[in-house]
């Protein structure tokens, strides 16, 4: 049991270890951690100009471009 117990934990602090040598690869790169954006910055654009311009509801262009409202709602108040 000991023999296993010690072959888990080298294995955790290898995994901690590569996971901390791939952030500091990453940190002079512009990485974008976390999931990616829904929309393209053209779609955002467009649904921006809809929404201030032609005064399209948050919902008719939260069904067209096939989003949840809070994607939508989170674009127009950051803009």
């Amino acid at each position: 049991m000991a023999i296993m117990f010690a072959m888990v934990e080298d294995e955790r602090w290898r995994i901690i270890k590569r996971t901390g040598d791939r952030l500091q690869i990453g940190r002079g790169k512009p990485v974008r951690m976390g999931r990616k954006p829904k929309l393209t910055s053209q779609q955002t654009a467009d649904a921006l100009k809809l929404h201030d311009n032609e005064g399209e509801t948050l919902r008719s262009i939260k069904r067209s471009y096939n989003v949840g409202p809070q994607t939508i709602s989170r674009l127009v108040a950051t803009s």
